[in-house]
């Protein structure tokens, strides 16, 4: 189980890698495991649980519907968008805990 500033340090932490991945358009191989130890943190929370949730599917479409083979498509561009807007509100929560 997370304590709630261990939890709220590591989830900014995991918003902070997936702006940067979005801005420089590729996911550093070097924190996979951060991210993924994050994701298979025990938590008891609910709201805990729901942010961890949103980050996943935050990550989950950045990986999976982000086209690297063109990646400065429009489609990229309204996705990074889009993932960058529930990124902002994901932090305006964490900072509210």
């Amino acid at each position: 189980m997370a304590n709630e500033s261990n939890f709220v340090y590591e989830a900014t932490y995991v918003v902070e890698v997936l702006e940067a991945s979005i801005e420089h358009k590729g996911f550093p191989k070097s924190e996979i495991v951060r991210i993924d130890n994050f994701f298979d943190m025990d938590l008891f929370r609910e709201e805990e649980n729901r942010i961890q949730e949103k980050l996943m599917s935050v990550y989950m479409a950045f990986l999976g519907k982000t086209n690297f083979k063109n990646i400065d498509s429009d489609e990229n561009n309204k996705l990074f968008k889009q993932l960058n807007m529930e990124l902002n509100e994901i932090y305006v929560e964490l900072e509210s805990m």
